[in-house]
């Protein structure tokens, strides 16, 4: 169909333009659709397989779209267990979306949300130290209320609140405690990017592994929108 047609409507296809009719056109609409869709549920498929993998009941998957997300995926965490004992795993679950996608030569848009939380978890141990590496040189410590004891206790400054003092003097200069510690406490790209390189790694072998499971998954997402714990099959 030409551009000059009657009815002609057009529908730019990879980076060129096309014309069909609107049978022809409502019809591509539905399968972008179909396609946009099935990327969400392999991604959702994926993060699914990251709960399962760390032992983590699921509460919800769904593509059904929210104010923030075209989809997502609830899992409980073991309260029994420390954070440095799930970081691991939780961090999986984070990427196994995407790389679900990549697998299955996909893109939903939906993963960068998916690596800033990756990033920040990969930091925050080594944020964690280097301001106890601070605390340790400075003297300056914070402190909080153990609930059980009913008293506060020091430990390393998590944040600018719990500097004090915020200034002091020294050899007639003054030094801006703030400043110092946003400055030692900064982690670079190159400190957590080669751990994070190495969990992508990971998370695209496991994709690769339990694909199958993921294209099971998906089907069922697409089929039903929503899926709870016990209709996501166990690995």
């Amino acid at each position: 169909m030409t551009a000059d047609q009657p009815g002609a409507i057009r529908w730019d296809y990879k980076g060129s333009p096309v014309y069909c009719d609107r049978a022809c056109w409502e019809a591509r609409r539905a399968e972008q659709e179909l396609l946009r869709l099935w990327a969400i549920a392999v991604h959702e498929a994926g993060h699914c397989l990251g709960a399962r993998l760390g032992g983590r009941r699921i509460n919800k998957a769904t593509i059904v779209p929210s104010k923030r997300f075209e989809g997502c995926v609830h899992s409980e965490h073991d309260p029994d267990k420390q954070y440095h004992e799930t970081s691991g795993y939780r961090i999986e679950e984070w990427l196994l979306g995407r790389a679900a996608e990549v697998e299955f030569g996909l893109n939903s848009d939906g993963h960068d949300y998916d690596y800033e939380q990756v990033v920040e978890m990969l930091k925050a141990p080594i944020k964690s130290a280097k301001s106890k590496a601070w605390s340790e040189r400075t003297g300056i410590r914070g402190s909080s209320l153990n609930h059980i004891t009913n008293e506060y206790e020091e430990h390393p400054v998590y944040s600018t609140w719990d500097i004090r003092p915020r200034y002091s003097y020294v050899n007639g200069k003054t030094v801006n405690h703030v400043k110092d510690w946003q400055k030692s406490v900064r982690v670079t790209k190159t400190e957590w990017q080669p751990e994070f390189d190495k969990y992508v790694r990971k998370a695209r072998r496991l994709a690769r592994s339990y694909w199958a499971w993921i294209e099971c998954v998906a089907k069922l997402l697409l089929e039903k929108r929503t899926l709870t714990d016990k209709e996501i099959p166990r690995l």
